[in-house]
């Protein structure tokens, strides 16, 4: 029972390791397009707000 839990530990301490490896560059680069939409969009709409 104790090896089974610490296989899959293991798997998911590498799965997250991959993850951290692979997927860091794409959300960056999806923030790099989002924030600018977002801030330029609350700066349009700044007038409109009560």
């Amino acid at each position: 029972m104790g090896a089974a839990i610490a296989n899959v530990a293991s798997t998911a301490l590498a799965a997250l390791g991959w993850a951290m490896q692979n997927f860091w560059k794409p959300a960056l680069a999806g923030a790099a397009v989002v924030m600018p939409i977002w801030i330029l969009w609350r700066l349009v709409s700044l007038p409109f707000r009560k």
